[in-house]
């Protein structure tokens, strides 16, 4: 089953995306390194991206994430 499943993506991009990018911000080295943290970060990196694209969205554009 894919993660998107439950929340559609662009749902996750409008209501988190912003906190993915603050929550890297405070991930240390030693746990980027830590195998356990590598889906989370995966995850998060994805999101952050997505967000800082959803950023350079006109606002009409955006409208498809407010769901």
């Amino acid at each position: 089953m894919h993660g998107d499943a439950a929340v559609p993506r662009p749902t996750q991009i409008y209501m988190f995306g912003w906190y993915a990018r603050d929550i890297l911000k405070v991930i240390s080295e030693k746990e980027r390194g830590n195998m356990s943290w590598e889906l989370v970060l995966g995850y998060l990196d994805g999101l952050a991206t997505d967000y800082n694209s959803y950023e350079n969205l006109t606002r009409n554009q955006r409208i498809r994430f407010w769901r």
